[in-house]
């Protein structure tokens, strides 16, 4: 990775930090119960900020009140140009041709298989809109869906899935024997393509198809380390798939 390289880790970093800050309150090296101000003096302050009254324990459980730095417009320009920069040159079209997931289309417009993906989330979430971002491939096992309501249900993720930009739904055979046809229609009707995932394909294997082949691009790239980018290339070379 190369020196000034922008990466979104968003909430991954809570986990990591909030661990370290009790392990150092167990040692009595950081109270919990100390203000911001005592350690970083001055770093909090101003826009109706005050550091001597927000404690390391109200930052843990945030609830400090702060603003939320993702909201800054700067930060929001900065992780679309980001995006953009390093989209992934695939399609769905390429995920529908590889004969190792065993992947069948049930509904799309031909221009919609041409889409360039931009990552995959795996959700069953009645309306994932939230967590789904703009060309992804969205993997679902359909948990969410029952047969009684199931139009409604259909209809609620389905539409959600259009309002976040999602590049295809690649929705699991196994909960239901089969893709319900209430879910066919409500892509249909949405405009949303959607795949059939056979029983025996476990979403992990598309996942690491979708980001092995963005590696791939980033090794073209040149944005990875050189023995990262040599083992990648071998590889490539040898048609190896995700392991």
């Amino acid at each position: 990775m190369p020196w000034g390289s922008h990466f979104r880790t968003a909430s991954t970093t809570k986990a990591f930090v909030a661990t370290v800050v009790l392990q150092l309150a167990a040692e009595r090296q950081l109270p919990p119960d100390d203000t911001v101000e005592h350690w970083p003096p001055g770093v909090v302050s101003g826009n109706g900020n005050d550091g001597s009254r927000i404690t390391v324990r109200d930052l843990l459980r945030q609830t400090s009140g702060l603003f939320d730095h993702v909201d800054d417009p700067g930060i929001q320009r900065m992780l679309r140009a980001h995006f953009d920069e390093n989209r992934y040159n695939g399609n769905v079209d390429h995920l529908l041709k590889d004969e190792s997931l065993g992947l069948r289309l049930l509904w799309a417009e031909e221009r919609q298989l041409r889409q360039e993906i931009s990552g995959v989330t795996a959700t069953d979430l009645e309306d994932p809109a939230r967590f789904v971002r703009p060309g992804e491939v969205v993997l679902s096992g359909l948990v969410w869906w029952t047969a009684e309501g199931g139009r409604d249900k259909a209809e609620r993720f389905v539409s959600a899935l259009r309002t976040a930009g999602a590049a295809v739904l690649l929705a699991g055979e196994e909960p239901h024997g089969a893709v319900p046809d209430d879910l066919i229609e409500a892509c249909a009707r949405h405009g949303v393509p959607l795949v059939a995932v056979p029983a025996h394909i476990m979403f992990r294997a598309i996942t690491d198809t979708v980001y092995f082949q963005q590696w791939g691009e980033l090794n073209r790239l040149h944005a990875l380390p050189e023995n990262v980018r040599v083992r990648l290339s071998r590889l490539v070379t040898q048609d190896a798939g995700p392991t």
